[in-house]
């Protein structure tokens, strides 16, 4: 399963893509995790399972659904509260919860 953490350069999700990953080696979940800046999604956006938006990006939802609506990939802001603490579990739930559907 292919999670695209986006932000607004890429730099502020790499702790979180970090944290993630070391997760789900420790859950043994197969996972690949990619942080990237929104200007760079549509390089990314191929294969995603789960494209998930930072906070601060929230106000590119619509754009980031047009894109990733035809392609059937569901699209999710972490709240700030979780991503402020860089809750890894949390977004990693998040992310299995929303493939779900």
């Amino acid at each position: 399963m292919k999670i695209v953490l986006v932000c607004l350069n890429g730099m502020s999700t790499g702790d979180l893509v970090n944290k993630m990953n070391k997760i789900s080696i420790e859950k043994n979940l197969d996972l690949d995790i990619t942080g990237v800046g929104y200007t760079d999604i549509v390089k990314e956006i191929d294969g995603a399972s789960v494209i998930l938006l930072g906070p601060q990006v929230k106000h590119y939802i619509r754009k980031v659904r047009e894109m990733a609506e035809p392609k059937e990939i569901p699209v999710q802001i972490i709240d700030h509260i979780t991503y402020g603490m860089r809750n890894a579990d949390k977004v990693i739930d998040l992310a299995l919860n929303i493939a779900k559907k």
